[in-house]
């Protein structure tokens, strides 16, 4: 094979605005199975924030959101 097959322009466009990488074993599983558990809880705590959604404390405990970090909390502080 001479040369490197490249993507075109509208594949690379498609590939950033919907593409990613799987990297095999890069993540422990254990590991990977809290991100799996906490991240659509985060997720969940951002869109309300986005959204301004007023949440009592006690809905936040029931949904395991208060121990999640806050927006914009420097990563070496969110997960010491």
């Amino acid at each position: 094979m001479n040369s490197v097959p490249l993507l075109t322009t509208d594949q690379m466009a498609s590939f950033v605005a919907r593409g990613f990488l799987r990297f095999e074993a890069a993540v422990p599983a254990d590991i990977n199975a809290q991100a799996m558990r906490e991240l659509p809880l985060l997720f969940r705590a951002w869109l309300d924030e986005f959204r301004g959604a007023s949440r009592s404390a006690s809905s936040e405990e029931h949904r395991g959101e208060a121990s999640l970090p806050r927006s914009g909390t420097a990563l070496e502080d969110a997960y010491p």
